[in-house]
């Protein structure tokens, strides 16, 4: 659960750097992650040549991967606990971990774009 607090803290520290003005940071966090989780699914059902209706999705993402990432990181206040000790972690620290996190984040969009060429093709 700790690494998935980070994943947060990487996204709102991103967010929070390329935003002008600085506001609504910890909604985009939740947001990017969200994006990442949904399209990680669809990876799934485009290799299981799973067809789901718009609305369906739309549900899916929202109970599975947005509320539960707003409470977790909005509504909840035990991610700041952990953005203190983030904020303490040596630099080489959160270079390594930043790498891993964008390596996933590459590699889940990647994924995304060949199980959506895999689906198109039959």
């Amino acid at each position: 659960m700790k690494f998935y607090y980070y994943i947060f803290y990487h996204f709102y520290k991103l967010w929070d750097y390329i935003s002008s003005p600085k506001t609504l940071s910890d909604f985009k966090a939740v947001i990017s992650i969200a994006f990442l989780e949904s399209t990680f699914l669809l990876s799934y059902l485009y290799y299981t040549l799973t067809v789901l209706s718009k609305v369906s999705l739309v549900i899916i993402t929202l109970v599975v991967f947005i509320f539960p990432n707003l409470y977790l990181f909005i509504f909840n206040e035990k991610w700041k606990i952990y953005f203190q000790e983030f904020q303490e972690y040596p630099k080489a620290k959160t270079q390594k971990y930043s790498l891993i996190i964008w390596f996933i984040t590459i590699i889940i969009i990647v994924n995304f774009i060949f199980s959506l060429n895999y689906f198109l093709s039959h």
